[in-house]
């Protein structure tokens, strides 16, 4: 019986000593590898942007123009340990229209640029007339002469909160990107609700791309309530009755929706 558990210790210690050995010779292989691709010469550049979302705030001359400069016109024939991939990943990632950049490059020399960008979810005139858009991690995007998204425009009575880009910090702005993010992940009310006003004694109002009527949305207590209520509503009410009757639909009182007709 002892010599059988000896046995198995033996089995088990080998084992280990396998494992540590097939670490440090995937230890030994990396490093190779890094060391090989460094002493390489940049073959080709490849600029790869999430254009497929739908966004085109960046494109690949602008990712361009931002790691290149007159000392360093272009990347291809150059050692690549002679480019600082890091630095330029930090200039990228600077760029208030981009998410987040990574640049790598394989053991052949050639260097890949992935650049995922913000994705906007409502855009904003506040009382100022200053346009921006909020992302859909609830941050201040500036709006771009290159490109307009396809998002809600919010306005109305919206304080600026003094920042060109970062955090929202003002509860109307923050109100406003949880109503757009419920939007954006509905493809109904995607489709639906094109506008945004912020009213001083309704609160939220939609604007709906079909229909002339206004829904007074009040906050954002209880949306998903809300948006059930104006679904039931459209397909039951609506269907029945037709479009161009009504010129509010109220969801601000809890279990009931309120209309007014023309």
């Amino acid at each position: 019986m002892a010599k059988h558990k000896k046995k198995i210790s033996y089995i088990r210690l080998a084992g280990l000593f396998g494992v540590l050995a097939g670490l440090v010779f995937l230890i030994i292989v990396l490093s190779a590898a890094k060391d090989q691709t460094t002493d390489m010469t940049c073959h080709s550049v490849t600029i790869r942007i999430d254009h497929e979302k739908g966004n085109f705030f960046i494109d690949r001359e602008d990712v361009r123009q931002m790691i290149l400069n007159d000392s360093l016109p272009d990347l291809v024939g150059h050692a690549v340990r002679e480019l600082d991939l890091k630095s330029m990943e930090r200039i990228l990632n600077k760029n208030p229209f981009i998410q987040k950049a990574d640049i790598y490059v394989d053991i052949k020399g050639n260097v890949f640029i992935d650049v995922q960008q913000r994705e906007p979810v409502i855009r904003v005139i506040n009382n100022k007339d200053v346009s921006y858009y909020i992302d859909k991690n609830g941050n201040k995007l500036p709006t771009s002469p290159k490109f307009t998204a396809r998002v809600p425009v919010s306005n109305g009575h919206i304080p600026d909160n003094g920042k060109d880009f970062g955090p929202i910090e003002h509860q109307g702005l923050k109100d406003l990107y949880a109503l757009a993010e419920f939007i954006r992940k509905d493809d109904f009310w995607k489709a639906q609700i094109v506008q945004v006003y912020l009213d001083k004694v309704n609160g939220l109002e939609l604007i709906p791309r079909l229909g002339e009527h206004r829904i007074i949305f009040g906050n954002v207590d209880d949306m998903e309530g809300k948006f059930r209520k104006l679904r039931l509503f459209y397909e039951e009410g609506l269907k029945s009755m037709g479009w161009g009757n009504y010129r509010t639909i109220n969801l601000k009182y809890k279990g009931q929706v309120v209309c007014s007709k023309f």
